[in-house]
């Protein structure tokens, strides 16, 4: 069990964080066009896996665009973006802010 910290208070997580370095094994995700995404397509780079709860929330588009904004450079990163939002939301909001180095699940 990992904890983090929500509004001053130390929340529990089911599980652990991975660690900075962490090899990603046996994943299986659903990106936003519905092709699958496995570990397997991100051998050989560093990834940033951002999960957030919607774009409705300022800090959430905020960290969104920062992300890419700072890694826009960056060949050898891949970032993951993970939300509840529905796929075309999180299609429209990356298109509209020019977000093009992100695969969306």
């Amino acid at each position: 069990m990992s904890t983090a910290a929500f509004k001053g208070e130390v929340v529990n997580t089911r599980g652990n964080f991975p660690a900075v370095g962490d090899k990603i094994s046996g994943l299986n995700l659903i990106k936003t066009d519905l092709s699958a995404l496995t570990d397997e397509d991100l051998t050989g780079k560093k990834v940033v896996f951002n999960i957030f709860p919607s774009l409705d929330t300022g800090v959430c588009a905020m960290q969104l665009k920062m992300f890419s904004s700072k890694l826009k450079d960056r060949e050898d990163v891949v970032l993951l973006f993970a939300s509840l939002d529905l796929p075309f939301t999180l299609n429209r909001f990356c298109g509209a802010e020019g977000i093009e180095n992100a695969i969306k699940i």
